[in-house]
């Protein structure tokens, strides 16, 4: 889902704009990326740390719990942070000034994987509960909303509608928890 997510904004640039754009979009995409390997870093030892918290017949400490989500989502935040603020520095070392104007598309991709970080560090606690049918229908029709909010948002905001699009398909995502 994440990748059809990411690959349904290069389609609708590729349909409506130029490959100019195209590229300013996917080199803000690949710098917000970092912001997702932090969530994938942290997830590989949350995940399995919950699971087994959540999972034993004691009961659970549900204020440690909400500390310690409290705690992955603040160091997400300070990765968006660090992402935001260093992106200009990093583009000027990495490309030339063509692709300078990438940095107006890493804000929202960087919320974008904020809001699928929170989803993720939740997503033990879904399972936990049963609601695998729950998450696959979530899943399911957020790649439709995906779409949707696209074309939809091209027509509002132009090419930036796109990122917009992106960012607010994980916050749906997000606040279907």
């Amino acid at each position: 889902q994440s990748v059809i997510i990411s690959q349904v904004g290069i389609f609708f640039f590729q349909y409506y704009y130029t490959k100019e754009l195209l590229g300013l979009y996917s080199i803000g995409f690949q710098i917000a990326v970092m912001v997702k390997l932090l969530t994938d870093t942290l997830n590989m030892s949350w995940s399995p740390f919950l699971y087994e918290l959540i999972s034993g017949t004691k009961t659970i400490n549900k204020v440690y719990i909400t500390r310690l989500l409290w705690t992955l989502i603040g160091i997400l935040t300070l990765g968006l942070i660090f992402v935001n603020f260093t992106a200009g520095f990093i583009l000027k070392i990495m490309t030339t000034p063509a692709y300078y104007g990438a940095q107006e598309f890493i804000l929202w991709f960087t919320l974008g994987f904020l809001f699928y970080g929170i989803y993720v560090f939740l997503f033990p606690i879904l399972i936990k509960h049963e609601k695998q049918k729950y998450i696959s229908t979530v899943t399911f029709i957020n790649v439709f909303v995906m779409i949707l909010l696209n074309v939809w948002f091209i027509d509002i905001f132009g090419y930036m509608g796109i990122a917009y699009a992106y960012c607010m398909t994980y916050f749906i995502m997000f606040l279907s928890l």
